[in-house]
């Protein structure tokens, strides 16, 4: 019998992206959308899959069916040369009537699909199939989304009885046009400027923590207690606009509180952006209101 290696991982690579923060066991179109908001997007990396030669692995996946489903594909390219192959393709959507998530997928070995159980930050899943050949083929997948990799592993395989190797790969999430516009886009001096982490004191006596790394903002905010009410990561940008210097956010999703998952469309980005100063311990936001007048929020540098 033909082993089943790297093409077997393939399909269960495909099948891992499912969600990671669903915690009941049922779920609508609106909880799917929102699970896999997080891995919205590009992942890619180089692999050297068991039995199978190195090459480059592509992970795509994105919104289908108007909100109905999630699409995922799965490309790979040996050796880095050549056009990439796609392996598997299939969707992630809501099983009616049970109101539980499920996922199909079809590559080139075979068909898989299956149910699956999810905690805080991993998703695992049994998934059954068969394979072109008629074999009976299972795999127990597991996943974990750690900041911008995508860590993916599976064990427990077997075809026809016969074991399929453990394999576990980290793939990097690949930058989306609007991310790389926005950082070619920045005026080098004008970042290095706002690099670090920043402070603003709320008036219900919270506060928030703006920390700011490369083109990358990530914004958290506490309540008086010290908990966080909501957290938010974004794709920033500087530039000069006349005398002043302007402010703007590319791409933002929110990574904790009640707007968990959901990524901010880009129309209602362009409101966001103002004019700041900035100097060795202050950074002041300057935000136009429609009457015509200002408004400021002042952070200090933390650390100084």
């Amino acid at each position: 019998m033909r082993k089943l290696t790297a093409c077997a991982l393939t399909v269960a690579w495909a099948l891992l992206l499912l969600p990671s923060f669903l915690h009941a066991e049922t779920a609508s179109k609106v909880d799917l959308a929102k699970s896999l908001a997080p891995f919205m997007g590009t992942w890619s990396g180089d692999v050297t899959p068991n039995g199978g030669p190195a090459g480059k692995m592509t992970v795509i996946v994105e919104q289908g069916g108007m909100g109905s489903f999630v699409s995922i594909s799965t490309r790979y390219k040996i050796g880095g040369q050549g056009k990439a192959i796609l392996l598997t393709h299939g969707i992630v959507r809501v099983e009616e009537p049970t109101n539980r998530l499920h996922s199909w997928f079809h590559g080139i070995e075979g068909r898989m699909d299956g149910p699956t159980e999810i905690s805080e930050n991993t998703c695992e899943t049994l998934a059954t199939g068969v394979t072109n050949r008629g074999q009976a083929m299972t795999l127990r997948l597991q996943m974990e989304l750690d900041d911008d990799k995508l860590i993916l592993s599976q064990s427990d395989g077997l075809a026809n009885e016969t074991p399929i190797p453990d394999e576990r790969v980290i793939l990097d999430r690949v930058p989306s046009v609007a991310e790389e516009s926005e950082a070619a886009k920045s005026d080098p001096e004008l970042l290095a400027e706002l690099q670090g982490v920043w402070r603003l004191e709320r008036g219900n006596g919270g506060w928030v923590i703006k920390q700011i790394d490369g083109n990358h903002e990530t914004l958290t905010r506490y309540n008086a207690e010290g908990a966080v009410d909501e957290s938010h990561r974004a794709t920033i940008s500087v530039q000069k606009a006349g005398d002043d210097k302007r402010f703007s956010i590319a791409t933002m999703e929110f990574t904790a509180g009640p707007r968990k998952g959901i990524q901010v469309p880009q129309g209602l980005l362009q409101n966001l952006g103002y004019i700041y100063r900035v100097d060795s311990s202050a950074f002041t936001e300057i935000h136009s209101r429609p009457d015509g007048t200002t408004q400021t929020h002042r952070w200090r540098r933390v650390g100084q």
